[in-house]
């Protein structure tokens, strides 16, 4: 599933696709890849959205790491875990963030930015990958990895 968007509306419309596949699947890690700029929190911003939240999505660059519970229930998913691992020196400096134990909870998603620094030691579920084409135009990429996770 692709889409070159031209507007956040035609983003929000794809990010609301993205959540049927992770609500219709067993998708709960899922990796953004792309440059700096290419879109990947504007997306979760509204995949976010999708799922209800209505605090404020912010980049995790700084802060590692943003836990969001949420509100409604209908969804397979009920905490949505927002982590950036830019900053790692080592993909094992990821588990300093919970993710043994939050792999553990099936009604997790947890979103990566920047996972492919990480997919040695972690199998991600599916990925997004996000390109800017110009200041207002982003192409995004979703795809379900094929190799499952142990």
């Amino acid at each position: 599933m692709e889409i070159t968007s031209h507007s956040l509306k035609e983003t929000a419309d794809f990010a609301e696709e993205v959540k049927k596949e992770i609500e219709d699947s067993d998708v709960r890690v899922l990796f953004l890849v792309g440059d700096l700029g290419s879109g990947k929190t504007a997306f979760t911003k509204e995949l976010l959205k999708s799922f209800g939240v209505k605090e404020k999505v912010i980049s995790p660059t700084f802060i590692l790491q943003k836990e969001y519970v949420l509100e409604k229930k209908r969804f397979s998913v009920e905490r949505i875990f927002h982590s950036d691992v830019y900053r790692f020196e080592k993909p094992e400096e990821v588990f300093v963030l919970g993710f043994d134990d939050i792999l553990q909870n099936k009604k997790n998603l947890i979103i990566i930015e920047w996972g492919n620094m990480i997919e040695k030691i972690i199998n991600p579920d599916a990925i997004l990958y996000a390109e800017s084409i110009d200041e207002n135009t982003k192409k995004y990429i979703w795809k379900k990895n094929t190799k499952k996770r142990e």
